[in-house]
């Protein structure tokens, strides 16, 4: 039951519905947009029915990072610049994922078959999964676990005003969720973390549809990004 309540708070953290219905609408566009490798910028959104000139203000306090030309280069998990976590997609494109919870869903909120390509952090194994755009995995090795830190909400809620702290590479959240080649070597690393709990795989797909794939479903990414 502590686990269940713990769980639901990440839905008052981090729930992709809590976004304003102009972020939720204009996420798969840019989403599919970063996996091209194409960094976005309020032009190429502003003839979107969605976009409003106060929504790029939106998508930064959601947790957009920005290069030196103002573009978004990450967001919602996904990410252009480097991160432990890499997701191929067919056709030579990739990208990287803030975590490996990350790196469950992306693929699904694409639509798209992908390899994902990671580390465990304990023993500096490679970690390999597939994942197909309909929610089926394939990984090894085949004890392979997810970990994920619920952070004490502390009375805040809404999903925006504590994003920033909490995702990205560096966030509370992602920097703790990870691979691990085992169940057990994923317990010794739960020693080192406190409020962390391990899950399969498929858990964890599970609990990525439920915080940011299904709210995105009705509005899904077009295929002409980086047109």
């Amino acid at each position: 039951m502590r686990y269940a309540k713990r769980l639901a708070a990440l839905h008052d953290l981090l729930g992709t519905e809590h976004a304003s219905a102009e972020v939720r609408a204009l996420l798969p566009e840019i989403l599919s947009r970063l996996a091209s490798g194409v960094p976005v910028d309020g032009a190429q959104l502003a003839g979107l029915p969605a976009w409003r000139e106060d929504v790029w203000d939106e998508l930064r306090a959601w947790g957009a990072n920005v290069d030196d030309k103002g573009r978004i280069v990450a967001i919602a998990g996904m990410s252009i610049p480097w991160t432990p976590h890499r997701i191929e997609l067919e056709g030579g494109r990739g990208f990287h994922a803030w975590c490996a919870l990350d790196s469950l869903v992306l693929p699904q909120i694409l639509g798209e078959d992908a390899r994902i390509r990671s580390v465990c952090p304990v023993t500096g194994t490679p970690v390999s999964l597939e994942v197909t755009g309909n929610g089926e995995i394939r990984h090894a090795p085949s004890d392979l676990t997810v970990s994920v830190v619920v952070p004490q909400a502390e009375g805040n809620t809404g999903g925006v005003c504590l994003r920033p702290s909490l995702v990205g590479r560096r966030g509370f959240f992602c920097s703790r969720v990870w691979f691990f080649v085992s169940r057990e070597v994923g317990t010794r690393w739960l020693v080192s973390s406190a409020g962390a709990v391990l899950i399969t795989p498929e858990e964890g797909l599970a609990l990525g549809r439920a915080l940011w794939c299904d709210p995105l479903q009705k509005t899904r990414p077009s295929r002409s990004a980086g047109t």
